[in-house]
């Protein structure tokens, strides 16, 4: 494995581990600070800076704690 793959590999885990348990100090080490959340919303497009999703993240009840099961895997990793 090169490590170039192994690090993209450690981010995007960190991502889904910290979504899957709720904790955004994992969420925040996976995303840029000045980074934004983009989605549709209401018809028109919806920007959430990083910090505002963590809050969103942080006040909801994880997957974890519904006692959901993982089935999260990364498929691909083109660069």
């Amino acid at each position: 494995m090169s490590k170039e793959l192994a690090s993209v590999e450690k981010v995007v885990w960190t991502y889904l581990d910290g979504l899957y348990e709720g904790d955004t100090g994992k969420l925040a080490q996976a995303f840029h600070d000045g980074s934004h959340l983009y989605s549709m919303h209401e018809g028109g497009v919806a920007d959430l800076p990083r910090d505002k999703w963590l809050e969103l993240v942080k006040s909801r009840p994880s997957a974890k704690s519904k006692g959901l099961t993982r089935t999260d895997r990364i498929v691909s990793v083109d660069f």
